[in-house]
């Protein structure tokens, strides 16, 4: 009897796909592990993430990796983090922030209250998407982020030109403070691939300077497998549910 699997290797935190064999008796356990109902059922507050520069293919994974715990009789949820503006409480923020801060046609309106108010509301709309994930977590659902804390720190230093100190110190407070994944993964990508991915990157120059940071900002993250999106789809997908299968068997 033979029975064939994927499995995976992690190699200097970079994951590779293997195509295993199994004969004998080690086919009959794992064809008997594979004929049962799904044991990804009984799972709950499983939180997986996806971080990387724009045009790596986060959205791409995230969305396939839904679809594929959906396959295993898994409900997750699909949380894109801009999406909580839209939420209840997004809302209020806009309006709170609308209201202090009154728009640009007022003369007595200067660029440093503008930017404060930027602040303001990117930093109440960061509460409303960790308590969107708490409220969530709490309900014993399972997430898949497409974007997570390091791509939220990497936006202040883009948008809100934080100085790459404050970003490290930032970063800091959020592994501390937001709810840790069980998987996280940082797909990084050249520029020159994520530019005919995406025509709205500024430059390769500002595109790279964002990969270093990427970097910076995850040293020492132990939980990060870093993915190589330069490779075929069907592949990094494979070696994404490689991961999200080795962690989600072990804790149930």
């Amino acid at each position: 009897m033979h029975y064939r699997a994927l499995t995976y290797k992690l190699s200097n935190n970079v994951l590779d796909i293997c195509d295993i064999t199994y004969t004998g008796e080690k086919a009959l356990q794992r064809k008997n592990i594979s004929d049962k109902d799904s044991i990804y059922q009984i799972l709950t507050r499983v939180l997986i993430t996806f971080s990387g520069v724009d045009g790596s293919g986060k959205t791409t994974l995230s969305e396939a990796l839904v679809k594929r715990l959906a396959h295993e009789n898994v409900n997750a949820e699909y949380l894109w983090w801009f999406s909580a503006e839209n939420s209840f409480f997004g809302k209020i923020v806009g309006f709170v922030v609308h209201k202090l801060f009154k728009p640009p046609e007022n003369n007595n309106v200067t660029v440093s209250t503008i930017g404060r108010a930027q602040v303001v509301y990117q930093f109440l709309v960061l509460t409303d998407y960790l308590l969107h994930i708490w409220f969530l977590l709490a309900l014993r659902k399972n997430i898949v982020c497409d974007r997570y804390i390091y791509d939220i720190v990497a936006f202040f230093v883009t948008e809100l030109h934080y100085s790459e100190t404050k970003a490290r110190k930032l970063v800091k407070l959020l592994r501390n403070v937001a709810p840790q994944p069980r998987v996280a993964f940082l797909v990084d990508v050249p520029a020159e691939i994520a530019i005919q991915r995406k025509q709205d990157i500024p430059s390769i120059e500002q595109h790279e300077e964002l990969r270093r940071l990427y970097f910076d900002l995850v040293k020492g993250d132990h939980k990060i497998t870093i993915l190589d999106g330069s490779k075929e789809l069907d592949e990094l997908n494979d070696i994404v549910w490689a991961q999200v299968h080795h962690h989600l068997e072990n804790k149930s």
